[in-house]
């Protein structure tokens, strides 16, 4: 994890060609392994993936499309560049695999991003390399697969492989940006009819789709559905074969919650957006789109593991097949976290089965950003360091382990003396070092630092060579040219900070002593840290010339656009200088009784960037308090686009009263609304007019989305089926069942609820199954006993008893007394009522009875007032007058109307 910035505005380094490795020091790793570095001749910051090639060879992958031969008798030699790589984002040359007759053919395939006149596309291509065993170039390029990249540089194409079978995977993210909020473009990982969010099984001749796959049409199978293998994923970044089974493991990046690990099946749904690990999004379970897939099966992760707290992006991994390493890794799978700079170890049985979970604390930690990993023809761990640009070997060797040797150089051309620093070499085992150097003109020296001044001009080869205390020894060539002056650099940029959609635009200008003018380059890093602590660094583009212009992004939190600019002489000095644009942060404050998530993390105060957009999301209920509104209005999951000052917003509560709903503006209070069968309109007074549902339907408002406001809601007693106005339809009960939404699950929003009367059993989707009651009761649900949760109880009007679950019954009422459960008192708690039609009676258990009303009215249940009590209400139908004890009679509606809030027992 990048967790160390540079702390100036603008720095200033200068660097020799292969003087010094981007090894980190702080390297963690059990006795016996050692990484060692292999240089590939990409940059640091570019490196994404590799192939291992006949005659001890690498084929190497850069973002920017750069493609490079490492060999063990050479230095690294650059094949070719891919033309139009676009490598913005997560965007770039990515995937990369060899055909299986490539020592014959040359063949190979690569996913990669593509810049082209009508936007961006993501492509999976066929190449030939010649010659195969040790490449000069590619060519023949053959478009298998390509389609627009949608409206994110986020969540492109992972993984192309070659599967037992000899048919390509190929993984493709949603490409949906990450927000903070739910973002519907998510979704397109549920749609098989869209590559995004996918792993794809196409001919690796043609590029169609193929038989066997679980959606394939024969008449169309070149269509996305003929072509998907597997959905419901985010970012399936990289998977592998499980060289034994040939079963197929796919690493998943997580967005707040979770990182995963997929045992890839044909057919499966392993459930982004609406699952992230094995729970629910809590961020897209409210959306109407997710209400479906919760009604489906979906496959759970092999392994995963929480974020919370900490930067993740889970890179998946490969198997050890050598012989060298301890008994405990043979076999094992090796996979890792680029974010973390962590590497795991898990053990996975032949019916895939992890035996082995991985270490609580990591294999190994500080060991660079891995984002590919494959097992070298030794059976060792090779994986693709995409900070330093090294590709790094999982080397093991019992007792005591050689160091690593690294070096950096200065010159004084004016003198020829160069400074020489060995001091970031390190000893995995601890031992003390020391230095030996060949200066390369007959000259020796000793120490971690040392100066030597060269008799004559030119370049030369010096040597340093690491000795711990048992006399291992490593050794490092450094190419130096004495008399070389570095490029001079001037970078101009603006003291700035930056709100999201500003412009950064900087102009650089280089020259050399010896070589004149040369070329400016750039590229840009986001350096995003959690409020909490923890940072990572997203690689961005690159680009040449003497200006720099693009836009500050929204990527949530603290993000740093870190913009180096460089340039290169011709003896490959380096001089390079770091713009920092900073983010002009703000503090957004949220002053509530009850945790609230800010962006995902229980926060009360985060400091955010000017213009970004902030999801906040207090729980609809917690314990016995309920949302009612925020100080400013707007719905309870709400986004806010940081202004340019500090923004401090309060979240209202009050105790949860048991029978108030029809609130349908979040004021607290119960809204005055009728239903117009002829017309199937709903009328709220002072707040809207709208068609919904039939006229046969059951008016039943919730609050489906957890919003703190009532939704527009209906149940078909033909068919079963729950509409709510603007979410996902769902058929829960059945003819002759009563509809008894609410709570039950206690988690702030309505469940689908059903009263079977010829059974008495009481059907709560996705919470229970319970029998209580008989045919002739009335379901009256409440919290009887204040302690927050709906009770199942029954009212029967043959003998005016009350039947509550886990009580005694409780005889309140006679026949013909229609049931008006509610909190008449205030003490949070469901009270027996019964309102009398015969006198228009109300009577409440612990109070006098009242009279309020006459023969022929409905009585409501609703707190109207906005008191946290139940009032004593009724809708007088013959003039469609509203009398709420305490108020002025309102008029509303007209004779044939239906109030909404009307107890079950007044439905009939």
């Amino acid at each position: 994890m990048i967790a160390a910035l540079i702390a100036p505005v603008l720095l200033v380094t200068v660097v020799q060609a292969t003087s010094q490795d981007s090894a980190d020091a702080a390297v963690s790793i059990p006795t016996g392994f050692t990484p060692v570095p292999i240089p590939t001749g990409q940059p640091e910051g570019n490196l994404t993936n590799f192939e291992f090639l006949p005659d001890d060879r690498v084929l190497t992958l850069g973002r920017d499309g750069q493609v490079t031969v490492v060999s063990n008798d050479a230095p690294p030699r650059t094949v070719t560049t891919i033309p139009n790589a676009a490598h913005t984002g997560d965007l770039g040359a990515l995937g990369l695999t060899l055909a299986p007759d490539y020592a014959t053919t040359g063949k190979l395939y690569v996913l990669y991003a593509r810049d082209t006149a009508d936007g961006r596309v993501l492509r999976v291509s066929r190449w030939t390399a010649e010659p195969a065993a040790d490449p000069t170039s590619l060519t023949g390029e053959e478009v298998l697969l390509e389609t627009p990249l949608l409206t994110s540089i986020y969540h492109g194409g992972g993984t192309v492989l070659v599967a037992p079978d000899g048919k390509l995977l190929v993984s493709i993210g949603d490409n949906a940006a990450p927000m903070t909020s739910a973002n519907p473009e998510a979704m397109r990982a549920q749609n098989l009819d869209v590559p995004f969010g996918k792993v794809l099984r196409i001919d690796p001749a043609t590029g169609a789709g193929v038989a066997g796959n679980p959606y394939f049409n024969a008449a169309s199978p070149s269509s996305w559905r003929s072509k998907v293998y597997a959905y419901g994923l985010r970012n399936p970044f990289r998977m592998s074969v499980d060289p034994t089974n040939g079963r197929v493991i796919v690493g998943d990046v997580g967005w707040s919650s979770y990182e995963e690990l997929n045992s890839l099946t044909a057919g499966a749904n392993y459930g982004w957006p609406c699952y992230e690990g094995v729970a629910k999004q809590a961020k897209y379970s409210a959306t109407a789109a997710c209400g479906p897939i919760y009604t489906q099966s979906v496959t759970a992760p092999l392994y995963y593991y929480s974020r919370a707290g900490i930067q993740g992006s889970i890179t998946g991994g490969t198997w050890y097949t050598g012989t060298s390493y301890p008994a405990a890794y043979q076999g094992a799978y090796f996979f890792s976290d680029y974010s973390q700079q962590k590497l795991w170890t898990m053990m996975i049985d032949a019916q895939g089965k992890v035996t082995r979970a991985p270490e609580t604390s990591g294999f190994a930690t500080g060991i660079g950003g891995p984002v590919a990993m494959k097992t070298g023809p030794n059976g060792d761990i090779y994986f693709a360091d995409i900070i330093s640009g090294n590709l790094i070997r999982l080397r093991y060797s019992a007792g005591n382990r050689a160091p690593i040797a690294q070096a950096a150089t200065t010159v004084d051309p004016a003198t020829l003396t160069v400074s020489f620093d060995a001091s970031t070499s390190y000893d995995l085992d601890g031992d003390n070092l020391t230095y030996a150097w060949d200066f390369g003109d007959g000259s020796q020296g000793t120490g971690a630092v040392v100066t030597h001044t060269y008799a004559a001009a030119g370049k030369v080869t010096a040597k340093l060579t690491v000795t711990d205390s048992l006399g291992l020894t490593a050794t490092k060539d450094i190419v130096v040219v004495p008399n070389n002056h570095p490029p001079d650099l001037t970078l101009n940029g603006p003291d700035k900070k930056y709100a999201v959609g500003d412009t950064v635009s900087l102009s650089a200008s280089a020259t050399d002593a010896e070589d004149g003018p040369l070329q400016v380059s750039w590229r840009t890093d986001l350096i995003h840290c959690a409020p909490d602590g923890g940072c990572h660094q997203h690689p961005g583009q690159t680009s040449t010339g003497a200006t720099y212009s693009d836009l500050f992004d929204d990527h949530g939190d603290m993000t740093t656009m870190q913009v180096t600019a460089w340039a290169t002489d011709s003896d490959g000095t380096v001089t390079q200088q770091v713009y920092k644009a900073e983010p002009d942060l703000r503090t957004l404050t949220v002053v509530a009784p009850v945790p609230v998530l800010i962006n995902g993390d229980q926060r009360v105060s985060v400091k955010v960037t000017v213009g970004s957009h902030n999801e906040l999301a207090p729980p609809a209920m917690s314990g016995t308090q309920v949302f009612t509104n925020w100080s400013d209005g707007g719905m309870r999951t709400r986004s806010l686009t940081m202004p340019a000052s500090d923004v401090i917003l309060t979240a209202n509560y009050a105790k949860f009263v048991p029978g108030r709903y029809a609130d349908y503006n979040g004021d607290g209070r119960t809204d005055l609304q009728v239903f117009q069968p002829g017309t199937t309109t709903w009328l709220d007074r002072n707040f809207h007019t709208l068609q919904h549902g039939a006229a046969t339907d059951i008016q039943v408002p919730a609050d489906i989305n957890s919003d703190g406001r009532t939704d527009i809601v209906s149940w078909r007693p033909s068919d079963g089926v729950w509409r709510a106005r603007g979410f996902a339809e769902a058929q829960w009960g059945a003819n002759g069942d009563m509809p008894v939404p609410g709570d039950y699950s206690v988690d702030g929003r309505t469940d689908l609820a059903v009263w079977r009367p010829s059974t008495g059993d009481w059907l709560v989707r996705n919470v229970m199954t319970v029998r209580w009651g008989q045919k002739g009761d009335i379901p009256v649900p409440g919290d009887y006993n204040g302690d927050g949760k709906l009770e199942t109880a029954v009212f029967r009007p043959s003998t005016g008893m009350w039947w509550i679950r886990g009580k005694s019954a409780i005889h309140w009422g006679e026949p013909g007394d229609i049931p008006v459960a509610g909190d008449f008192i205030g003490d949070k708690k469901t009270e027996l009522a019964i309102w009398r039609p015969a006198t228009g009676t109300w009577w409440i258990n612990g109070r006098t009875a009242q009279r309020w009303g006459e023969t022929g009215d409905i009585p409501l249940t609703g707190d109207f007032t906005g008191d946290g009590k139940t009032d004593l209400a009724i809708w007088r139908p013959s003039t469609a007058t509203w009398w709420i004890n305490g108020q002025p009679a309102v008029q509303w509606g007209t004779p044939t109307d239906k109030p909404i809030p009307r107890p079950l027992g007044s439905l009939k």
